[in-house]
């Protein structure tokens, strides 16, 4: 996440939304851009982030999913779709 505005605003505005997060331990975006620009890896990796607690104090509400069976299932549900299968 680049910043948190934005799951603010969504709270505060009481959107529904399903927000995926995938964690890289790293700011991914700004360390590929400085890497073609020929920039030091230099602070780029970041650490100890829950953004399952992260997300509950903005007040909403965070899962924490790993296997790719149980991610799918998961944004099945959130977004009331049907099951589909994951080879």
């Amino acid at each position: 996440m680049m910043n948190n505005q934005e799951l603010e605003t969504t709270v505060r505005l009481r959107l529904d939304l399903a927000v995926l997060i995938i964690n890289d331990w790293a700011y991914g975006m700004i360390r590929w851009k400085q890497a073609l620009d020929n920039f030091a890896d230099f602070g780029m990796t970041i650490g100890n982030l829950d953004f399952v607690a992260y997300t509950q104090s903005c007040g909403a509400h965070g899962n924490r999913v790993a296997p790719l069976r149980t991610l799918s299932l998961g944004l099945m549900r959130r977004l009331s779709l049907p099951a589909v299968s994951i080879l």
